[in-house]
């Protein structure tokens, strides 16, 4: 995180129970980012989290995932299957990606198609509020949220509505020229947002 947003937008780890977001949304939460990654780190996370994949399926046809616990339908895809870049895709299916969230989304923004906007703000997750950073793109007039750190793509809406996001700061990824085939060094976005933040 930049010490701009560290400093004005803290991270607050624990918050009293009727601030937290809720158990049935953590429950969603922890199950979707424990699906999204590979191999021997899914297996360990299932038992860490105690979570279990029956309310989960996978759409061949569409190549979606579809979460469906009769209450709620969240649909999603992994961002490592729709990128060429290898590194990137090895990361993404291990507990890595959970670094760096702003760093990692200027960098996905410049391989992603339709990448539209950064997005910073809080998003509520197991007992806290944490600053984060996604990608908004905008894809046959429907706005999609990629966070990295969850290798996840969904639905602006059902991401507001899961992860109780709370909007900062939007940034367009044209204003500072992160163009497919064209990355920025890894904490250029860090910079930009630290920048951007001291000239309000």
């Amino acid at each position: 995180m930049s010490s701009i947003f560290d400093e004005k937008f803290p991270d607050e780890s624990i918050l009293e129970e009727s601030k937290r977001n809720s158990k049935e949304n953590n429950f969603i939460i922890n199950t979707i980012k424990v699906a999204t990654l590979g191999g021997i780190s899914r297996i360990i996370n299932m038992f860490r989290y105690g979570v279990n994949f029956q309310n989960l399926s996978f759409d061949r046809k569409r190549q979606v995932y579809v979460y469906n616990d009769g209450k709620r339908i969240i649909e999603f895809k992994k961002i490592s299957s729709v990128i060429d870049d290898l590194l990137l895709r090895i990361i993404l299916n291990t507990p890595i990606r959970c670094n760096e969230c702003q760093s990692s989304s200027a960098e996905l923004a410049g391989i992603v198609k339709f990448s539209k906007s950064f997005l910073t703000g809080y998003y509520y997750v197991d007992n806290g509020k944490f600053l984060h950073t996604v990608i908004e793109t905008e894809e046959n007039g429907e706005l999609f949220i990629y966070d990295f750190t969850s290798n996840i793509i969904m639905k602006k809406e059902l991401f507001v509505e899961l992860f109780k996001f709370e909007l900062i700061k939007e940034i367009s990824v044209g204003d500072y020229n992160v163009q497919k085939n064209i990355l920025p060094n890894k904490r250029s976005y860090i910079k930009i947002l630290s920048n951007t933040w001291s000239s309000r």
